[in-house]
């Protein structure tokens, strides 16, 4: 394989978690589930939410208010497509597993709440911010490499400052928080607003807490983030032409992977308590 010339911050966590899964992805190896994207169970509720949120601020980018019942019954029924099909729709099925002992309903009622929450009391906040552009893929460059990005919300506030917003559904640790991916998504701002640095603000809304949690990136930490992505797409070319991507398996993470009936360590990591107690993994 030629070396990707490509990097966005999905990727590198993918890359993190397991460099073979990342490898996988890189090579077009996908599961056959029609044009629907299958989901974690661990991701399920995530992203219902993210789908019932981008619906609502569609509706916002076109001078519509948000309605709340609207919202809940988008997360819902989103998750209950993806049940209907979950042979095809969710991993651990695919994989596997059984499902008896998991109910929809858990996820149902969890992705209601969040959605609930979003809209009585973390949308107000935004009451006085002028849309830009939400969940569009976008890119800039840094040399030859070309970065890719797709922000849950960019804004302007009351203020003039451009605000880029990541919502989070579950715990936030302080990768997220300090780390890579809000500072390129300040980086792609600037570039595609030419505005100055201090004028881009980043921030991750936790929808499991309700916090604003800030990030300000300073043009230092810009010049050393760009170094860490330009290595790292570097030393990936230079994987793909050893094919040094090692996997990395446990059960839990495995049996939830959507490249398991490809990876030979992952299978062997997958035992029948995996495949069978998915309700105790999930608690």
């Amino acid at each position: 394989m030629a070396e990707p010339l490509s990097w966005s911050y999905s990727k590198s966590a993918l890359f993190r978690d397991c460099p073979k899964a990342f490898s996988f992805e890189e090579q077009g190896v996908y599961p056959v589930t029609g044009h629907s994207p299958s989901v974690s169970l661990a991701s399920i509720v995530g992203v219902s939410v993210h789908h019932s949120i981008k619906q609502e601020i569609d509706h916002w980018s076109r001078g519509e208010r948000l309605e709340l019942a609207r919202a809940e019954a988008a997360a819902e029924a989103f998750i209950r497509e993806v049940w209907a099909d979950a042979p095809s729709r969710i991993c651990e099925a695919r994989n596997g597993a059984s499902l008896a002992s998991v109910s929809p309903e858990r996820f149902i009622r969890l992705s209601r709440s969040r959605v609930r929450d979003f809209v009585r009391l973390i949308w107000p906040r935004f009451r006085n911010h002028t849309y830009l552009l939400h969940e569009e893929d976008r890119m800039f460059t840094i040399g030859d490499v070309v970065v890719w990005t797709r922000v849950d919300l960019c804004t302007r506030d009351a203020d003039g400052q451009i605000v880029i917003t990541d919502w989070k559904t579950g715990r936030i640790g302080p990768e997220e928080v300090e780390g890579m991916q809000l500072g390129v998504y300040v980086d792609w701002a600037r570039n595609e607003f030419h505005v100055p640095t201090g004028q881009v603000r980043g921030q991750i809304v936790s929808l499991r807490t309700l916090e604003f949690l800030p990030r300000f990136v300073s043009d230092a930490e810009l010049t050393r983030l760009r170094g860490r992505i330009t290595r790292q797409v570097q030393d990936w070319g230079k994987r793909f032409e050893t094919h040094n991507f090692p996997a990395a398996p446990s059960p839990t993470k495995c049996v939830s992977c959507r490249f398991f009936q490809w990876c030979d360590e992952g299978r062997a990591a997958v035992d029948a308590r995996s495949l069978s107690g998915l309700a105790e993994m999930l608690d």
